[in-house]
């Protein structure tokens, strides 16, 4: 039933509709566990994840979103993600166990939001309403829990803790604000509907939460990257340990990684690094056009040739270092790493790195440069020449980025083309 009543504001009316869902939910034998302080430990892992991978596509949805309203709405002190992983990592939830399935179901309610974002935005809202709103009952729920496990908002109840004292008048705000929204845009189906469903969504995996089912301790992809969906990923620890510092290594040889994707990144970084370890242990045949594929993806996204193919190695690098009883299959991958550089560089693979240099050093005088933008620019300029079948977004973001810093003496539109000019003779 949608309620349509002129009188009353659509957030009551919205209250009203959610209410006996919320008080059904509180049936649950994850709430009631969790309310009687009795929610074992592994419980509570499992209900972070999901909140991580949950919280993470609708963050980041609502982040990139097109749409004013929700532009106004969501903004960087609403990022509950950060404070998730803090908590993943003080537990140290990537030595424990997990639940695949509710791992699965997380990622289904993730997917729901990405199609809510493409097909319906304003369905955000909704979804945003039941988030926002879980905080009031955080307080209640980290004292739980805290008292329970011992914890503190320091170590391992920062989530819970949420606004802290703040949480009324933020919340009280945050419907206020949602209430002029969705009165101007007449949203109130697509609102009611997204937090319905999302209630329905929630419900199943409560029930798979709680009672904890027999599980295999396995390395948790969700403290990786909880957006990175459920590709395999290794599962030797000693190999995780080696993608995430070859992710930092590449991340300081090539400051663009974090200029442009920041922690996230970061986190993409661990989760493919923590794919690519898994990916060749098996026929080295089927390696190259998996992560060829992966390359495109990526050029799609930004990311020139160069970047995949140097880090390959890198991770190569650090896998022999840190996992050498597994040196067949990391062969494997700098076997790939090498089929690539040569596809993607030809005749110029001994003069790239020099040539990138001295590009660079044409570029410093711009305020925005940063080091190793010209390997990148003759990176994506030889995909572009090569037709890599995706379509390259590095180069129009750069020449975005440097739109209203050009100087007289340094025209980029003509540095672009001369370096075309100088790939195609």
């Amino acid at each position: 039933m949608t309620l349509s009543s002129a009188e009353t504001p659509f957030m009551d009316q919205l209250r009203a509709i959610i209410q006996p869902v919320h008080r059904a939910m509180d049936q649950l034998p994850y709430c009631q566990a969790l309310l009687a302080g009795d929610l074992p430990m592994g419980c509570y892992l499992d209900f972070l994840r999901a909140q991580a991978i949950m919280l993470g596509a609708l963050e980041h949805e609502m982040a990139q979103s097109d749409d004013g309203d929700i532009q106004g709405l969501f903004h960087s002190a609403h990022l509950k993600l950060p404070w998730i992983l803090e908590d993943l990592h003080q537990l140290g939830a990537d030595s424990k166990s997990h639940g695949p399935k509710v791992l699965e179901l997380a990622h289904g309610i993730a997917a729901n939001i990405r199609r809510q974002a493409q097909h319906e935005p304003l369905g955000l809202l909704g979804i945003f309403y039941v988030f926002e709103g879980s905080s009031n009952g955080g307080m209640l729920l980290e004292k739980r829990i805290r008292e329970q496990h011992g914890l503190t908002p320091e170590r391992g109840c920062r989530y819970l803790k949420g606004y802290g004292d703040q949480t009324r008048e933020r919340w009280m705000t945050t419907v206020n604000r949602l209430e002029a929204i969705i009165s101007e845009r007449m949203a109130s189906k697509a609102v009611q509907d997204s937090a319905l469903a999302l209630f329905r969504d929630l419900e199943l995996l409560y029930l798979e939460i709680y009672p904890l089912p027999l599980q295999v301790s396995k390395p948790d992809p969700v403290t990786l990257n909880p957006e990175a969906g459920l590709h395999p990923i290794t599962e030797h620890r000693e190999e995780i340990h080696a993608t995430r510092s070859a992710t930092r290594i590449s991340m300081d040889r090539f400051p663009y990684y974090r200029l442009r994707y920041g922690d996230r990144g970061v986190r993409f970084g661990d989760s493919d690094g923590a794919w690519f370890s898994k990916l060749c242990e098996g026929n080295p045949g089927s390696l190259l056009p998996q992560v060829d594929w992966l390359r495109k993806v990526l050029i799609h996204r930004g990311l020139p040739s160069i970047l995949l193919i140097d880090h390959l190695e890198i991770l190569a690098d650090e896998l022999e270092l840190k996992a050498p009883s597994r040196s067949v299959h990391h062969q494997n991958l700098r076997d790939m790493a090498h089929l690539l550089r040569q596809s993607h560089l030809g005749l110029w693979e001994e003069v790239f790195w020099n040539w990138g240099d001295q590009l660079d050093l044409e570029l410093k005088a711009s305020p925005q440069a940063f080091p190793r933008a010209g390997h990148l620019i003759i990176s994506a300029t030889l995909g572009d020449i090569k037709n890599d079948s995706s379509p390259d977004a590095f180069l129009p973001w750069f020449l975005e980025r440097e739109r209203g810093h050009q100087r007289e003496d340094l025209r980029f539109e003509e540095i672009l083309s001369r370096v075309r000019q100088d790939l195609l003779n």
